[in-house]
This record gives C-alpha cells, sequence and structure tokens, in this order.
C-alpha cells in the first residue's frame, strides 16, 4: 500500500441518533505514526466515532478519508474495516470453549483465511509473534474463560495485531481493570507503538498514563485539542 502521510482525516462530520445529535462539525486529522488520545464523560459520543470511522456506521454529513481513500460507499467502509483493527471495550466471553491462540487467530479471518479457506503458516506465525509481544505465550492453550480481565485485553490487543493494519483504535483500553492492569496496559501499548509506528487512536474516560502525541477533549458533540 502506498505510504499515505495522513492516515485518518475527518471533516465536518455529523451524527446522531434518531434526530438527536451526537458529533457536531467534527474535524480530525491522524498522521501517520500518531499516538492520538480522544477522552471525554462516558455517554458524548467517543465509542459512536470510533465505530463511524471503523465503517460500521454512516455519518449524516461530513467527509472521512482512512488511508486516502474516501469513504464514500459501503465497499470504501468495507477497505476502512480490513486495513484497521479494534480493540473494543466489551470483553465478551462466549459459552463455547476456546483457547486463547484460536481466539487470537479469529483476528486473521477475512484479512487472512476467509470461508474454506484455512489458516495459512504466515497467519500463525503472526499470531505466535503477538501473543510474544504481549506476554501471553505461555498461555496459549488455556481456555479464554480461564484468564483475568487484565489477560482478556492483552488477548484483545494481540488479535488487533494480527491483521497488520497499519491503524489500531482502542475504546476503553483500561476500563474495569485492577489497579495493575491499568497501569501494565498503557505501557504495553506505548511499547507496541514505538516498535510497530502504528497509528494508535486510544478513546477513554479515564485518567490513563500514555503518552500521547496529541489529546483531543470531546464534550457536548464538539472536539478540541487540548
Amino acid at each position: 500500500m502506498e505510504e499515505i502521510s495522513e492516515v485518518i482525516s475527518v471533516t465536518h462530520l455529523s451524527f446522531g441518533y434518531s434526530s438527536t445529535p451526537v458529533l457536531k462539525n467534527l474535524s480530525l486529522v491522524v498522521k501517520r505514526g500518531e499516538n492520538i488520545g480522544i477522552v471525554g464523560a462516558n455517554g458524548t459520543g467517543k465509542t459512536t466515532l470510533l465505530k463511524i470511522l471503523l465503517g460500521l456506521l454512516k455519518p449524516w454529513e461530513g467527509q472521512i478519508t482512512i488511508l486516502g481513500k474516501k469513504m464514500l460507499s459501503n465497499q470504501d467502509r468495507v477497505f476502512a474495516k480490513k486495513h484497521t483493527s479494534y480493540v473494543p471495550q466489551e470483553r465478551i466471553i462466549g459459552k463455547m470453549p476456546i483457547s486463547v491462540y484460536d481466539a487470537v487467530l479469529l483476528g486473521r479471518y477475512a484479512v487472512g483465511f476467509k470461508g474454506i479457506k484455512k489458516p495459512t503458516q504466515k497467519d500463525r506465525e503472526l499470531v505466535d509473534e503477538a501473543l510474544e509481544v504481549v506476554g501471553l505465550k505461555d498461555l496459549y492453550r488455556s481456555d479464554v474463560s480461564t484468564l483475568s480481565g487484565g489477560q482478556l485485553q492483552r488477548m484483545a490487543i494481540a488479535r488487533g495485531l494480527v491483521r497488520e493494519s497499519p491503524i489500531m483504535f482502542l475504546d476503553e483500553p483500561i476500563a474495569h481493570l485492577d489497579k495493575f492492569g491499568k497501569e501494565e496496559i498503557p505501557l504495553l501499548l506505548e511499547k507496541i507503538h514505538s516498535k510497530r509506528k502504528l497509528s494508535m487512536i486510544t478513546i477513554t474516560h479515564e485518567n490513563i498514563n500514555m503518552n500521547f502525541d496529541r489529546v483531543f477533549n470531546l464534550q457536548a458533540g464538539y472536539l478540541k485539542e487540548i
């Protein structure tokens, strides 16, 4: 993929639910390799903004460009989903048993294997590497249901890493973690950002100890750099 200096460009974005506006005339540019923080209280639209950037929601107004491609059609939004990774806030554990390894391998679905196409050697090598990076290599056979909150978050980050995308979105990465997790996860993310030169966009309502390049506040639908 061609090197793009601005990996995300948002201009005059507006969105809401029903007739209630949530995001108002919002503009944002994220450069390649930047570590961006977006802070704000719960319910201010931070997760909504991420879902729009991921192509999961269509804005009312405004223009979004991801990796040089304008988000104009459903096909463009599929492109955005394929070339970005998303670490959600929810750490949902299904009822069916699944190992840590297989849960991370699912991050390669649609970008590596799909349908009847089986995981390749590259898919598996990426999983091994990601588990090493997040410190879960020794737990690769463990059932996901046995993990702590911090370990589940590390697994989610690994699942994002195996996508090999240049952009990673993180939704409340330290929410519901204990004191140790709230200290260790930001350090892990800074290490990943430094080594992989990802463009990272983190949203949080908490005081997260990360060295962001820039921080924005989302309040009453408006985004302002602080």
